[in-house]
């Protein structure tokens, strides 16, 4: 960050205190124990040994990525990578010259584009310093701020503005989104503060030149993690590649919304204009049940249902049919008994009536032949019938045991169906 306000503002500052990141920290109510230390970084600092960087104690470093009037930093790349290695978490910034909210657009577009492919953890500012905006209105300036934030925040990034403590005080004022003040003193005056840049002179192993030193005094190293789901303040969230993720995600295989916060949806019921049904599961996990899910469930339903209505009926019909083999095959069986008898009464009357040839005995004789052949003939009868009724009986047997059959498939077709309409919890 090389404003000309650096040599207006903070001279003799700079000139009474010589600052060592890593062995004169600050000691005031601003900063807490132990605070972590880090740096900002352009291509003016020329090439940095990284690992000696990470060796002195510096956490995190916010390199510089360019802007649309002059293009990219030519060491961003290199210094993203390198301070990556080391084991430095990077965040970026933007020294911008928007003076309206289209430019600060552009600026943020470029700024998405040069970090897409890289291992961007840390926050992404814009800087908002140079003289050429120090006459817009606050309106202005918080516009050109907003844009830029909302821009970066949209793309999974943390946004961030950065300036100089009377530029946040008498011209900018607070954000929405964090603040990173640079105010050359033993303390921050400005809050609330998420990083404070206390000099522009110090002095880091790895790096031949000044270098701007800072403090953290927010926890990103915890709220900006990998990869993965994250939980802050109730809220869940998805990162991959230290970017927040929106809208649906597939996880483990199973889908999750986020929204435009990056905040899981979840216990939450929503049915469209056409009737398909989106559940947000208690835990997160999403489930939509479709119009056509709906109507296959409730054909499904009425299948199932004519087939229990036909497995009865047969039912019925076999038990009717059963019922009537049965009523059959006992007549046959009194009919033939029946006929047995008359036919051995007639066979001893004809005996007697050819021992004593009496008109009585000749009368009996043809009486008792004649009805065992009608006997006979009933007999034939039944036994056909009952042939007949038995064969139908088992017909409708081996029927109703076939709509029984077509029942339980029925019936596991419409408990998939239906289950696949249940709302979750």
């Amino acid at each position: 960050m090389k404003g000309f306000w650096k040599a207006v503002k903070f001279t003799a500052a700079a000139a009474g205190v010589a600052l060592f990141i890593v062995v004169s920290p600050v000691s005031t109510k601003n900063v807490q124990a132990a605070a972590v230390q880090g740096i900002d970084v352009s291509k003016y600092q020329g090439t940095i040994n990284w690992q000696a960087v990470a060796a002195s104690g510096v956490k995190f470093a916010m390199v510089r990525i360019g802007n649309t009037k002059y293009g990219l930093d030519s060491n961003f790349a290199a210094n993203v990578a390198g301070a990556t290695a080391a084991g430095i978490r990077v965040g970026a910034y933007v020294y911008s010259y928007a003076m309206n909210e289209t430019q600060a657009a552009a600026d943020a577009q470029l700024a998405v584009q040069a970090m897409a492919n890289l291992p961007v953890s840390f926050p992404v500012a814009i800087d908002l310093e140079d003289p050429s905006q120090a006459n817009l209105s606050t309106a202005q300036q918080q516009a050109i701020v907003n844009t830029f934030c909302s821009t970066i925040y949209a793309a999974g990034y943390q946004p961030m503005v950065y300036s100089y403590r009377n530029w946040f005080q008498t011209k900018l004022g607070a954000t929405m989104w964090d603040h990173w003040v640079a105010d050359y003193n033993s303390s921050c005056g400005f809050q609330p503060a998420a990083m404070w840049q206390y000099s522009s002179n110090g002095s880091v192993s790895g790096i031949a030149s000044n270098v701007d030193v800072d403090y953290l005094l927010k926890d990103y190293f915890t709220s900006i993690p990998a990869n993965g789901l994250s939980t802050q303040n109730g809220a869940t969230y998805y990162y991959v590649n230290y970017r927040k993720q929106f809208g649906l995600q597939t996880i483990g295989g199973l889908n999750f919304f986020f929204d435009t916060t990056g905040a899981m949806v979840k216990d939450k019921t929503v049915t469209d204009t056409a009737g398909n049904i989106t559940r947000y599961c208690k835990d997160g996990h999403v489930v939509t049940i479709t119009v056509a899910m709906q109507q296959q469930a409730a054909q499904a339903k009425a299948a199932y249902d004519k087939a229990v209505s036909v497995q009865a009926q047969a039912e019925a019909d076999a038990k009717t049919a059963a019922a009537t083999s049965q009523s059959l095959a006992a007549q046959y069986s009194q009919a033939k008994a029946a006929a047995d008898q008359l036919v051995q009464q007639a066979a001893q009357a004809a005996l007697a009536a050819q021992q004593v040839p009496t008109q009585d005995n000749l009368t009996v004789a043809a009486t008792l032949q004649q009805q065992a052949e009608t006997a006979q003939k009933q007999v034939v009868t039944l036994q056909q019938q009952a042939t007949t009724a038995a064969a139908d009986a088992a017909n409708k047997e081996t029927v109703a045991k076939t709509r029984a059959a077509e029942t339980v498939n029925y019936k596991a077709v419409n408990d998939a169906a239906q289950a696949a309409i249940v709302i979750p919890q």
